[in-house]
């Protein structure tokens, strides 16, 4: 037989060996995952906050998610949400709120915020005195305070001269009328109560007495009471 004939006979047998091996290369990119469907994306949240944080108790503030490759939702009775969409909370108390997002395959990454809240502050009673004297130093005026709070203090008809954004102050009078104290005190949200007032009268610088006397007197003399004219007769 020709080098030619041979090159180009026949084979079965390598033809059925030849077979086999492209099967099994089938089975086995088949095994690792080859020609089937890709697992889908993991879930990403890219950010999740509070608009505001605290609040004052009895207001509300909203949360936004930012995330992918999956279905949002928040706890604490807020449900499903989609991304960059608000949600409207009123939490009571401290609260943190958690945002899951989940994906078509089970995969799971969480996010959390949280959201404090404050007490509304109290219109301030100020304690100072009713009656001042014009031009006097040194008065004071105070207020009780209110946790976690700041105050601002102002003056009609005088001057505040220390503590003005304390619970007490220091303040001189005017030259005459009345005299008004003012005091706002806002709590930690930014939340004011309305100023607390109080007033005093501005009352006139008394002035000194003038005296009567001799201008000269003599040692160890006791003065004698003046006399009373005598009574006249009918």
């Amino acid at each position: 037989m020709s080098f030619n004939s041979m090159q180009y006979s026949f084979r079965p047998g390598l033809l059925l060996g030849r077979a086999f091996g492209i099967a099994s290369l089938m089975v086995l990119f088949a095994c690792h995952g080859g020609g089937g469907s890709a697992p889908p994306p993991d879930p990403v949240i890219t950010s999740f906050q509070a608009a505001k944080s605290p609040i004052t108790r009895g207001t509300s503030t909203t949360l936004t998610g930012v995330f992918s490759n999956g279905s949002g939702a928040v706890d604490q009775g807020v449900g499903a949400v989609t991304s960059g969409t608000i949600a409207t909370v009123s939490p009571t108390a401290d609260t943190t709120y958690t945002l899951t997002v989940t994906n078509s395959a089970g995969t799971k990454v969480t996010a959390t915020a949280s959201v404090a809240v404050v007490a509304a502050p109290t219109s301030s009673v100020i304690t100072a005195p009713a009656n001042v004297t014009a031009g006097q130093t040194g008065y004071t005026a105070s207020i009780p305070a209110q946790t976690g709070c700041t105050y601002l203090w102002s003056i009609t008809n005088g001057t505040i001269t220390a503590g003005a954004t304390t619970t007490s102050i220091t303040f001189t009078a005017g030259a005459s009328g009345t005299l008004t104290l003012s005091c706002v005190v806002t709590n930690a949200s930014g939340t004011a109560a309305t100023a607390g007032t109080a007033s005093a009268t501005i009352l006139a610088v008394p002035t000194a007495p003038t005296l009567s006397a001799p201008a000269y007197v003599t040692a160890g003399k006791t003065a004698s009471p003046p006399r009373s004219p005598p009574p006249r007769l009918a």
